[in-house]
């Protein structure tokens, strides 16, 4: 088995009490590399289900692991890294500039809390990568199911992935107290408005077959997040706070704002059309300085294929 090293203290455990458990329980033997060695995990037994068991066993410790570790990558699209994307760019910026100037009164409004324009995205995925083989697996995944996926969803220039962007919304149920302020998309095509929703649900499908994707949902909810109430600690935008053993943030990592003003005057607010260019495999804590946006793995062009 090709495991990151990074679970083998899980697998081990203290004084090697989890590995021997195993051991005794699947009635195997099972070898992992030296410190200074690399290699493959190795299963040895009479029968093959025992090695089959183990292995499971192996497979879902290390799930339940990479479940409780901050993700080290993301997929995303981003928003304002071509060329075309100027106006929309322009029309984020004069949203920032009125709800400073409007709603500057209302508590916790400040300029920290808007993500820089430059990083403007959507999040399609996050993951756990713990080594270069993981990584390359998931880029090699990407990749393939990209290629398949644009020629049934974007077969001619026609069905480009062309977006409006329009209105605002929040997901808790007070807007006195919001922690993230989104905006919604919707795909220009009024054939097929779904085509982009069912793109990035198949494509997000394909990616948690990996095993490798940290967060999992049936369903992606397609928003831009323009105000997060973490970016008054961390400009990136992508700090993950600390959590609790079921994943969640803590309240006291988090001061919230006050959003009623901002969408009772611009709930409704068109930042315009752009297109959906790209994809990217993107690398937590590891900032792009010259396109100011984040560092990358990979980058696939959104564009049919022939």
């Amino acid at each position: 088995m090709d495991i990151a090293p990074a679970f083998y203290g899980v697998l081990i455990g203290k004084n090697a009490e989890a590995k021997q458990k195993l051991e005794q329980d699947t009635n195997t033997q099972i070898f992992f590399p030296r410190r200074d060695e690399t290699g493959l995990v190795k299963i040895r037994s009479r029968t093959k289900a025992n090695v089959r068991t183990a292995r499971t066993r192996i497979e879902i410790a290390i799930d339940r692991s990479r479940q409780m570790q901050p993700f080290t990558h993301f997929l995303s699209i981003p928003l304002c890294q071509s060329p075309s994307a100027g106006q929309f760019k322009e029309k984020y910026e004069e949203f920032k500039k009125n709800v400073l100037e409007q709603c500057a009164e209302e508590r916790g409004i400040t300029n920290e809390l808007f993500q820089q324009a430059s990083k403007l995205h959507l999040t399609i995925g996050t993951f756990v990568l713990l080594s270069k083989s993981e990584i390359n697996y998931v880029k090699d995944t990407l990749n393939e199911c990209t290629k398949i996926l644009l020629k049934q969803f974007m077969p001619t220039d026609k069905e480009r992935f062309i977006v409006q962007v329009k209105g605002l919304e929040f997901m808790n149920d007070d807007p006195s107290f919001v922690d993230v302020l989104y905006a919604k998309l919707q795909l220009v095509d009024q054939a097929n408005s779904n085509r982009l929703q069912t793109f990035l649900d198949r494509l997000n499908e394909e990616l948690q077959s990996t095993g490798l994707m940290k967060q999992k949902f049936e369903r992606l909810k397609l928003h831009i997040t323009l105000m997060n109430s973490l970016l008054r600690r961390d400009d990136s935008g992508l700090l993950e706070a600390q959590k609790t053993s079921r994943g969640r943030v803590k309240n006291q990592e988090r001061e919230s704002f006050d959003a009623k003003k901002i969408l009772r005057l611009f709930g409704q607010f068109d930042f315009g059309q752009i297109e959906l260019n790209e994809l990217q495999l993107n690398i937590m804590h590891q900032p792009d300085r010259q396109a100011g946006y984040y560092g990358r793995e990979s980058k696939i062009v959104l564009k049919p294929t022939k």
